[in-house]
């Protein structure tokens, strides 16, 4: 990671390397800053389908396709073993709820709580765990992450066995218990998208 700061005022002396994580432009925006304006695009060096593993700088990388999943068809999972980094990918984020409607259309809750529980097991290896958006962890972020979701899935499902509708869930859910995060005033949005989780 470098900051966007340092990086303007000349300290990119020492990065060698860059890796994308997923093909999302919050994703590619900074990476200008590596080589200025282009005129020709240059197609990547390295590319993988399922899992790489090279070595940068002396130090071992693991780049692993996490499969496809609600929140993007792309995303990656990057382990860093000698210095016990674990990079995952937006599908797991700390201190901050779900984007809004959590693309709810792709239908693959099932699949992304799957990657999220697998994420939660591999960080056990690893003292530090970066997500994409938010601040640096550990496999403590991860399980609380997993908990928000199955917090918001057991309260719209009382809501749907008690004939709610979607509005009365929407004023009534509030997740309070995580209203120390970033963007609570998404909750509302991630009931909608929970809605059409468990009804679509």
């Amino acid at each position: 990671l470098v900051d966007r700061d340092e990086a303007n005022a000349g300290g990119l002396d020492s990065v060698r390397f860059s890796a994308f994580d997923a093909n999302r432009d919050d994703h590619l925006n900074g990476a200008e800053i590596m080589r200025g304006a282009l005129s020709f695009v240059h197609p990547p060096d390295i590319t993988y389908t399922d899992e790489l593993n090279i070595t940068l700088g002396g130090k071992r990388v693991h780049v692993e396709w996490v499969g496809e999943m609600n929140h993007s068809f792309d995303s990656s999972l990057i382990t860093f073993p000698d210095d016990d980094v674990m990079f995952v990918v937006d599908y797991v984020t700390f201190g901050r709820f779900p984007y809004r409607e959590m693309d709810y259309e792709l239908g693959m809750l099932d699949e992304w709580m799957e990657k999220i529980t697998e994420a939660e097991e591999l960080a056990r290896d690893f003292t530090y765990v970066a997500t994409g958006h938010g601040p640096v962890g550990n496999r403590e972020g991860i399980i609380e992450w997993r908990q928000y979701f199955e917090d918001l899935r057991a309260a719209v499902a009382d809501g749907i066995a008690a004939g709610q509708s979607l509005e009365e869930m929407q004023q009534r859910i509030t997740m309070d218990e995580y209203s120390h995060w970033v963007g609570h005033d998404w909750v509302h949005e991630n009931v909608l998208a929970m809605y059409h989780f468990l009804t679509d």
